[in-house]
């Protein structure tokens, strides 16, 4: 048996409740020896949910502790996770907090003027029909919904998310992707934006450290490449939330000359569609910084900070920018200087000519 086929069976087996069968299975696969860090780490997770099942809390814990030292952060945040749980003191209730409800199938026994016990019979209390029972509404479905989407929003935008673009030269730039959490760890929907771009981008480049920071960085690219990957990550990050907005429009257009070149960069984000979230702060970095008289955005203005832009995006608006460009073409700028060399050489030939200093001759 393969170890993908171990694993789903091991999966299987611990979703029924079969957790002999669940550790038997992972046991096996502990001892290959090939295994990926990977598999590895997500085998010792599975064994620590199926002792926790079984009441094993000392071989779990055990596990964890040894999972904390793993390579791949994920598997070491489960890990993390896992043992807060383990290791959370059992709390106490008060007897205050709860209502201790008397045994009602015991009959109450009094005694009668004679000493003897007389049985009181309860009586049957017919209570009136209540009728069949009806289905929720749709109101109370779509409140419940309208919630639950509430809170995925809430919790998926307490982080600042900052691209950055880098143009390099004629029709080249690079992009990068800044996503930093509010609370310096990790959230659910930073795992699930990097699985997102992971399957939909295989070539982007992504580095995640511990404090709730994400880094994704892309090759050199095109304009029309640089756009279509713009559109790719913002719909990766609004697909965990449910949310659809307007796709990005980014457009470099140059226009050639002998000595340089210009450059037009625009870029239209509209946010119109997008609510307001709590702690979600979107922002734009462009590099090199133009001229003040090339820069213009609404409706936030854009600030020049030493050789960069940074543009603060307005949520329920549509986010306009314009960066105008002049760039000294080096090709250029050496073919003109040695056009303007040559002309001047000429100039000043013919004008020794007409001194009457002409070219040397031979002697008669």
């Amino acid at each position: 048996m393969q170890v993908s086929e171990s694993l789903n069976s091991a999966e299987i087996a611990l979703a029924k409740g079969e957790y002999r069968q669940c550790l038997a299975l992972l046991n096996k696969l502990d001892k290959v020896n090939n295994l990926t860090l990977e598999i590895e780490g997500k085998v010792k997770l599975l064994m620590i949910t199926a002792y926790m099942g079984q009441g094993d809390e000392k071989e779990a814990i055990a596990l964890c502790q040894n999972l904390l030292s793993h390579s791949d952060i994920s598997i070491r945040q489960n890990a993390k996770h896992l043992l807060s749980i383990l290791t959370a003191p059992t709390l106490i209730r008060p007897d205050n907090w709860s209502v201790k409800v008397p045994n009602l199938k015991l009959e109450p026994i009094t005694k009668t003027s004679q000493g003897r016990k007389k049985i009181i019979k309860k009586k049957d209390v017919q209570l009136p029909p209540t009728g069949p029972t009806q289905p929720l509404k749709a109101g109370f479905t779509l409140l419940v919904i309208g919630i639950l989407l509430g809170i995925t929003i809430i919790l998926s935008g307490c982080v600042r998310y900052t691209t950055e673009i880098k143009l390099m030269g004629p029709d080249k730039l690079t992009m990068n992707v800044n996503v930093d959490s509010n609370s310096n760890k990790l959230i659910p929907w930073q795992y699930q934006f990097q699985n997102s771009l992971n399957t939909t981008i295989p070539k982007i480049n992504i580095l995640t450290t511990e404090d709730g920071k994400q880094v994704f960085n892309t090759p050199s690219l095109s304009s029309i490449e640089a756009n279509a990957l713009l559109k790719q990550t913002i719909d990766s990050a609004l697909e965990v939330t449910g949310i659809k907005v307007e796709p990005p429009d980014m457009n470099l257009n140059q226009t050639n000359f002998l000595i340089g070149y210009k450059q037009l960069f625009k870029l239209k984000v509209d946010l119109r569609d997008l609510p307001q979230i709590p702690g979600l702060k979107l922002s734009l970095v462009v590099k090199p910084a133009p001229s003040k008289l090339g820069i213009k955005a609404f409706p936030q203005p854009a600030i020049t900070k030493s050789s960069s832009v940074n543009w603060e995006l307005k949520e329920g608006l549509l986010n306009e920018l314009e960066l105008k460009y002049w760039r000294w073409s080096k090709l250029g700028l050496g073919v003109a200087s040695v056009i303007l060399a040559l002309t001047l050489v000429i100039v000043l030939q013919n004008l020794k000519v007409k001194m009457g200093y002409g070219f040397p001759e031979l002697p008669p």
